[in-house]
């Protein structure tokens, strides 16, 4: 009987570990196809950053040929904060500045 005890014993260790090694194997395979799809699809996302990062560029590139023109007042303003500026009045040239940022972002 306990030989009989043994041998069962025996088989079910030795079930057991076939079992772990089958799912060993298979959560080897698993990750394996995991990591190179995750792979696939990181360098897909990275040639999509690449052509919206080469887009955005061209964009910026025609916007900056787009010529600014401001103001003459805008002008004028400017030109009166350096005459202050030079007189050493930099309170009145602050409050100038002031102003002047003001119209530039109605502009």
């Amino acid at each position: 009987m306990r030989a009989t005890q043994e041998q069962e014993l025996l088989t079910i260790e030795n079930a057991q570990k076939t079992q772990f090694i089958e799912f060993s194997q298979a959560w080897d395979n698993f990750m394996a196809d995991y990591e190179s799809t995750a792979y696939l699809s990181l360098e897909r996302l990275k040639e999509k950053h690449q052509q919206e990062l080469d887009l955005a560029k061209d964009k910026i590139r025609k916007e900056q040929k787009i010529k600014l023109k401001f103001s003459k007042k805008l002008m004028e303003t400017r030109k009166r904060i350096k005459v202050l500026s030079g007189l050493k009045k930099y309170d009145e040239a602050e409050e100038l500045q002031q102003k002047a940022d003001e119209q530039e972002r109605i502009e």
